[in-house]
């Protein structure tokens, strides 16, 4: 006997029942194809999924989504909403009442869900307060142009947000543009009106200060292209723009300007104070003790491209006579002004430095569409032949048959399923649920009480990264990490056999396909959505392997039980240049914490160009070559140097203070007499300094003063040429000096006429001895790493595991969470999502 199953997990039961009656009444009626939805009714959801039947016989079968997101949503009126994340991470101020510039486009918002001149569009606060919004421009075919009035942007944040809906046929227009603009607003001048009529220029605020061009402007010039939206272009003989302004108090005029002439005057206040460039600089008259900016900067250089001016003053000037575009009685400008703004409060650096970002479209991060509610699939299975069941829905999430057969159904055709076989669909969006709300409806008979699934979306319980469509979980060990590690680099390496566990991780470069795709992956903490930095050291996608390096400032690397990373992979997204990035990349410097000085994993090609070394830190210490001829060879991480021991070296741009640590990567061809990995001199004229190498023919390890001397007593140990060990040499403030050979320490004592604040080259693979070079190193060296701190035995300890891919093993692949129905026994259907489960029986009656 065919039951009809209805399952709905949602907090919105009474909206879900109520689209479930309609499913009801849908097939009572018999109706055997699903209506289309209108434009206003299409759903769009972001993320990626796969779907199986097994082991089922139905008819119809809806799939419903009723988002529940993490803001109820402010109105069930409006269908659609994204949210918009603002980056005021560099600014310690918090930004009250602040404009910001909403640029929409196709990518951005779905033109086809809005009315046609954005009457329904709303912003709230993720409180669902509605926020004041001007629309300046909507152009449904290029850009729109919307100024949001936001109350708070929290000093620093990177995650203040607010949504922006649309979708809602009904909805009256909702700008209230006069209160976008605080009270410290006396005048915003868009500019984009085009015409010489009067008081044509709108003032935004409530001020009402309009304006008025000069019937000398050209018809094209009135309908410029502006930095914003449109603009005036004056001829620098006789346009302007008459404001006639009468307020006094101004601190503040901000504009937009592209001149074609870098000296002129641009606006005159009152006659006697009035704003110029001149020369390529900006410049003022009349101002007392004014503060000039240009693109959110104190500069006053203008050239002949888009430049953000801003002049700010702590006393009030009188703009009793505001014309825009000439100073009465001085020159015209000639070039494109653009969004002209007058204010009584003398605006903060962090104001106007925001100000530029945002109207230079990069203080904003526009999450994907949203919807509220609507189906995403609903296959009727009345094809009655073939491998394919068609989905009705807006979606075509159409099932691909294997070895179901078609039969008479409830209504029409159904499929039967004898316990092996399976219907599926392929990776889609529109399918990730995630652990949002939804309900399921279909017709089903079972020919058996044992369990059985019906329905699943393969995938884990795990919170995911966004819209990332696969992911690796990597576990590393606390085994050989003594005490908690504070922004710790571990290294990553991708391939074929990595890892503790030899882990074929190859799936990446399936996914990517590219090396242009590198930076189009993502590694998280535990929590699997909070980014860490990556910097890749190599990618070679031809010979899948990877090198990458991640970390981020206060991440901790545990002691007490292994620590979780994820790796996201998917060629579908942005690149993640955010967090991702090569090496001498921003991402890439922010792996490294600020105790080290230079960071050099010797992976380019052999040059001997300036500063063809890079230092991966932020700090830029860039090493140049030095008669370097042999090629960079297949080194213990990645790529590293070859040295012939005669006359090639590196030097490095800095100088070295106690305490410090210093560590290399070494492969001696030979153990030549005193032969140097490391060192620096006293001074660059003296020679003397610290060095590392080996101290006599019986291999023995030297840790070196201004003597070569070994510097440590009592240590003995004795070294292999061919063979790979990890050097490091730690020096503590006091000059007490420990030696660590592959991670373990070999010795401590304390130096004799030790270094304290050498200034002299620093130096790779040699020593400098006043001008002259010497004692060369013979052999390879990678991985060569320079702190301002005496790192401890723990850090030393686990890099060594780290660098040696001993710390990290590698999981399977992953895809993103789902859903899963299993018929339990006769009647009884079980339903899961994530780590709830709902329990639902079917009676006699076809209810649920």
């Amino acid at each position: 006997m065919f039951k009809y199953l209805n399952i709905n997990i949602s907090k919105y039961r009474k909206k879900a029942e109520k689209k479930i009656a309609l499913l009801i009444d849908i097939k009572n009626k018999n109706i055997k194809k699903w209506q289309k939805f209108s434009k206003k009714q299409k759903i769009q959801y972001a993320g990626a999924g796969f779907l199986i039947l097994i082991a089922l016989l139905s008819l119809s079968f809806y799939f419903f989504y009723n988002r529940s997101a993490e803001a109820d949503w402010f109105d069930d009126g409006w269908h659609y909403r994204r949210k918009l994340t603002f980056n005021n991470a560099s600014s310690t101020e918090n930004l009250a009442n602040f404009p910001v510039l909403v640029s929409l486009n196709s990518s951005r918002i779905d033109y086809s869900n809005t009315q046609d001149s954005g009457q329904d569009i709303r912003f709230t606060d993720p409180n669902g307060i509605i926020l004041k919004y001007e629309i300046e421009e909507w152009n449904e075919s290029g850009t729109s142009t919307v100024w949001v009035k936001i109350p708070q942007i929290d000093a620093g944040s990177t995650i203040d947000y607010i949504y922006m809906y649309y979708g809602n046929p009904d909805a009256s227009d909702g700008q209230d543009m006069e209160n976008v603009w605080d009270s410290d607003f006396k005048m915003v001048q868009h500019l984009q009106e085009a015409s010489t009529s009067t008081d044509a220029y709108v003032d935004s605020t409530s001020n009402n200060y309009d304006g008025t061009a000069t019937s000398s402007f050209a018809a094209a010039n009135l309908d410029a292209t502006g930095k914003i939206d449109g603009a005036n272009d004056f001829d620098g003989t006789d346009d302007w723009i008459d404001i006639g302004a009468s307020y006094d108090g101004v601190k503040t005029v901000e504009f937009w300007i592209e001149a074609d002439n870098t000296t002129k005057d641009i606006i005159d206040l009152n006659g006697s104070a009035y704003i110029s460039v001149s020369s390529g600089n900006a410049t003022t008259t009349g101002f007392t003790s004014p503060t000039i900016y240009v693109n959110g900067v104190a500069t006053t250089t203008i050239d002949t491209t888009w430049r953000y001016a801003a002049v700010t003053t702590g006393t009030g000037l009188n703009a009793s006579d505001l014309d825009i575009g000439r100073r009465e009685g001085g020159t015209y400008f000639d070039g494109i002004i653009d969004e002209v703004r007058i204010s009584s409060a003398a605006r903060s650096g962090e104001w106007i430095e925001a100000q530029y970002k945002s109207m230079t479209d990069t203080y904003i991060t526009y999450g994907s569409e949203e919807n509220q509610e609507g189906a995403i699939v609903v296959w009727h299975f009345n094809e009655g032949s073939g491998s394919v069941a068609y989905d009705d829905s807006n979606y075509d999430n159409d099932l691909s048959i294997s070895g179901a057969s078609w039969i008479t159904g409830k209504f029409g055709n159904a499929l039967s399923f004898d316990g092996d076989d399976v219907a599926s669909t392929s990776d889609a969006a529109s399918l990730d649920m995630g652990t949002q709300d939804w309900s399921i409806s279909t017709w089903l008979k079972t020919s058996a009480s044992a369990t059985s699934t019906i329905i699943e979306k393969s995938g884990s319980s795990v919170a995911w990264l966004g819209t990332w469509s696969k992911r690796i979980e990597i576990t590393a060990s606390n085994t050989n990490v003594d005490n908690d590690l504070t922004q710790f680099p571990v290294l990553l390496k991708l391939g074929t056999s990595v890892g503790t566990n030899s882990a074929d991780v190859s799936a990446v470069f399936d996914e990517l396909q590219s090396d242009d795709n590198r930076t189009k992956i993502a590694v998280t903490k535990s929590d699997g959505t909070t980014e860490l930095y990556v910097e890749i050291e190599k990618w070679d996608d031809a010979n899948e392997q990877a090198v990458l390096w991640v970390s981020r400032s206060g991440w901790v690397l545990d002691a007490d039980a292994p620590t979780t990373l994820y790796l996201y992979y998917d060629s579908s997204q942005a690149d993640n240049t955010i967090y991702v990035g090569d090496v001498n990349s921003t991402p890439g410097a922010a792996v490294w914490d600020a105790n080290y000085k230079g960071v050099y994993h010797l992976g380019e090609a052999v040059n001997t160009d300036a500063g063809g070394y890079k230092d991966s830190t932020s700090n830029n210490n860039d090493g140049t070559g030095v008669s370097m001829a042999l090629t960079a060879p297949s080194a213990k991480i990645g790529i590293g140097q070859e040295f012939d021991g005669t006359a090639d070296y590196i030097t490095l741009p800095f100088t070295l203070a106690t305490p410090y640590a210093l560590e290399v990567w070494g492969k001696p061809d030979s153990l030549a007499l005193g032969a140097v990995l490391l060192s620096q001199a006293l001074t660059d004229t003296t020679g003397g300094g610290v060095a590392m190498g080996y101290y006599n023919t019986s291999n023995e390890i030297l840790v070196g003063n201004n003597t070569l001397r070994r510097g440590l007593s009592g240590i003995s140990t004795y070294l292999t040429a061919g063979t790979w060990q990890y050097w490091v040499d730690v020096v503590a403030a006091n000059n007490n000096i420990i030696f660590y050979l592959d991670g373990v320490d070999k010795g401590t004592g304390t130096a004799v006429n030790y270094w304290s604040n050498d200034s002299g080259k620093a130096t790779i693979a040699a020593r400098c001895v006043g001008a002259a070079y010497s004692r060369f190193f013979d052999g390879s060296i990678d991985e060569v790493r320079i702190s301002n701190t005496a790192r401890s035995a723990t850090w030393i300890k686990a890099n060594y595991y780290t660098q040696t891919d001993g710390l990290v093993s590698w999981g399977s692949e992953e895809q993103k969470q789902g859903y899963k129905l299993e018929a339990l026994a006769s009647g009884v259907v079980r339903a899961t999502i994530a780590s709830a489960t709902t329990t639902l029986t079917v009676d006699s009656s076809n209810t649920v």
